[in-house]
């Protein structure tokens, strides 16, 4: 009788142990993001991604200001997630400015929303982001789907989930949390 198949062990990354290697150059010019000990490869941004990173972040500077919007940079998780996770929506709309943040990540409560660009990575984006975002209690997260040109919009936080997602089409209009002005979805896929 044969052994059953045997998967070689994985190895779970603090985030301690991450920023040793970044301090030590070793993951010089190289953009990640930690989920859950796991690392992930943040530079393949085709330009479809990334003009919509763009152009999105620009539709929310004209409603909450250049100093409330972060790009691509860290947030904090829960603290039952921070040992093993450090997310880095593509935006953050933050509830106070930017200069706060000089020797800290913005947590949940002092955050808007959250979005994420999606394309390949939309079933990672829209369940275990969603559940991460979620646990640290982000009061709302948006995914931005770019194969269907559509926005999942989650709310609500509870229990580790959102309680409240709507799927938003071309023809909808999205009210960001923090504010009331209304985004036309299909302008968050295209130049006005």
């Amino acid at each position: 009788m044969s052994a059953a198949p045997v998967t070689p062990p994985r190895k779970t990354w603090s985030r301690e142990e991450i920023d040793t290697l970044d301090a030590a150059g070793l993951l010089a010019g190289t953009r990640f993001e930690l989920i859950e000990g796991e690392v992930y490869d943040k530079m393949g941004q085709n330009p479809r991604h990334s003009f919509t990173v763009s152009h999105l972040a620009g539709l929310l500077v004209a409603i909450f200001t250049f100093a409330w919007v972060r790009i691509q940079m860290p947030v904090e998780p829960a603290v039952r997630d921070s040992a093993h996770s450090l997310p880095q929506p593509d935006i953050a709309i933050t509830r106070v400015t930017n200069d706060v943040f000089r020797e800290r990540h913005p947590t949940a409560e002092e955050v808007w929303l959250i979005a994420e660009i999606s394309d390949t990575t939309l079933a990672f984006d829209s369940k275990r982001k969603s559940k991460l975002y979620a646990r640290a209690g982000y009061p709302e997260y948006l995914v931005v789907d770019l194969n269907d040109e559509e926005l999942l919009v989650h709310r609500s936080p509870r229990g580790g989930v959102y309680s409240e997602i709507r799927l938003l089409r071309p023809g909808d209009s999205y009210i960001p949390n923090g504010s009331d002005c209304a985004i036309a979805v299909e302008d968050v896929f295209r130049e006005n």
